[in-house]
């Protein structure tokens, strides 16, 4: 049940992240459609297109940023979701087990829910956990810097 709880903590914030991000796009399409629209007007300046500046970095930033944590509370549903699914099965396995008194089959089925326990599948998935955006672009940066510099050599 406990595994149940924590599935549903995690969709709740995974719903959170979603509106994040489709609330960014939004702005973000929106603002660029907006000004594609006046970009037609005889008065239209291309300068002001930089009083919107803002809006896009920050959208952007939360575009990026959203789809790190959706991916992260996806990870982390799964993981909860592998749990709940070997702790149902175990209690299946369990009742199974107790019709027959075998002790040396309980003890087994023990041994084996507990080594299946300890396997986490998100471990298969990504290493990157809850990456900061602009710390990921440094890296980036940094890495291509270091490729650029080697050419050179």
């Amino acid at each position: 049940k406990s595994y149940k709880n924590q599935k549903e903590e995690i969709d709740k914030s995974l719903m959170k992240w979603n509106w994040v991000f489709w609330i960014s796009i939004s702005i973000f399409i929106g603002g660029a459609i907006f000004y594609f629209y006046h970009s037609f007007d005889e008065k239209f300046d291309y300068v002001s297109i930089f009083r919107y500046f803002p809006f896009w970095i920050f959208s952007g930033f939360f575009i990026f940023y959203s789809t790190k944590q959706i991916a992260e509370y996806k990870r982390l549903r799964n993981e909860y979701a592998y749990k709940e699914a070997l702790n149902d099965t175990y209690v299946g396995y369990e009742r199974a087990v107790e019709k027959s008194d075998n002790k040396i089959l309980k003890d087994k089925l023990l041994e084996i829910m507990l080594k299946a326990a300890e396997f986490n599948p998100s471990s298969t998935l990504g290493k990157s956990k809850g990456e900061h955006p602009f710390k990921s672009m440094m890296e980036k940066t940094k890495q291509k810097a270091n490729i650029d510099e080697s050419e050179e050599w």
